[in-house]
């Protein structure tokens, strides 16, 4: 559909609390697994604007700034309000909002020719995985005695939080202290009394989710991610990784199959670590 903006009576918003119930139903139209616990989470961390039309909610964007850049998600238009160029408006409103110069954004197929005319680029390509977990025989690899996996506990988290900052090159302090509200547990991988690694296992979506995983290397990342699926086999779990990883395989033996490809897309300067640690696996698509 062809349709000029004007020809709408909208107000578009900063986004207040109460939004949040209309907003969810908004992505539960989607048939995305958002829960309210996860759309609060972003509030809490975002500046999130809305556009509302005769007292209805039928946009939401929000943009999490995180030290020199900026992440942006849960963008929405309502289906029967597309081809306005609401989009265009409520994201540039919001990336303006945000006072960033750089910023970047998971995009969906449908979102991406929208990003693309705003000048965005892709940089790399998310895959997202699910399932019921299930016993795999990679529950047995003994990859190295190196080092030790164990959980992790509130005197780690000044070193979780620098291994989550050195692995983004983002100041992700905040982001980390909102999203431990939903985590259940985190595991670290030490070397030598030094933590060097972690994955947290976080209540998200239709079950739970597994991420950040960060480690230096693929086979530190396959020993975490194997640590959890083991401990929580029988439940339903996402991970979303970036292709370039090729962690398919390990994901496939624990029974998660790949539901989604999803382009990580960036305008400004492109996020990059600091350091030898990578981000093997996102906090969530929204938040990278």
């Amino acid at each position: 559909m062809s349709a000029n903006i004007n020809q709408l009576n909208y107000t578009l918003r900063a986004m207040r609390a109460e939004d949040v119930v209309q907003a969810h139903q908004l992505t539960q139209k989607l048939c995305w697994p958002h829960r309210q616990e996860d759309w609060l989470t972003m509030v809490h961390l975002a500046t999130a604007m809305v556009i509302e039309h005769d007292g209805k909610l039928i946009g939401t964007a929000c943009a999490v700034v995180q030290g020199e850049y900026t992440s942006l998600g849960l963008v929405v238009i309502a289906d029967d309000y597309q081809g306005y160029g609401l989009g265009r408006e409520l994201v540039t409103a919001v990336m303006e909002a945000s006072q960033s110069s750089s910023f970047f954004l998971s995009a969906t197929a449908a979102g991406t020719p929208l990003y693309t005319k705003l000048g965005f680029q892709e940089y790399a390509r998310i895959h997202q995985y699910q399932g019921q977990v299930t016993q795999s025989a990679c529950a047995h690899r003994d990859e190295s005695s190196s080092y030790r996996i164990r959980r992790l506990t509130e005197s780690d988290a000044p070193q979780m939080i620098a291994l989550l900052n050195r692995a983004s090159g983002m100041d992700r302090s905040h982001v980390f202290a909102e999203v431990q509200k939903n985590t259940e547990y985190s595991v670290g991988l030490e070397k030598e009394g030094r933590l060097i690694g972690f994955a947290s296992y976080r209540r998200f979506g239709r079950g739970e989710a597994i991420g950040p995983v960060i480690a230096n290397d693929a086979s530190e990342a396959k020993a975490l991610l194997r640590y959890l699926l083991a401990e929580n086999v029988g439940k339903f779990v996402r991970v979303d990784t970036p292709e370039r990883y090729q962690l398919e395989h390990e994901l496939n033996e624990w029974g998660l199959s790949q539901v989604d490809d999803i382009s990580a897309m960036y305008l400004g300067q492109k996020p990059s670590p600091s350091s030898s640690l990578q981000t093997y696996c996102l906090i969530t698509q929204a938040l990278g």
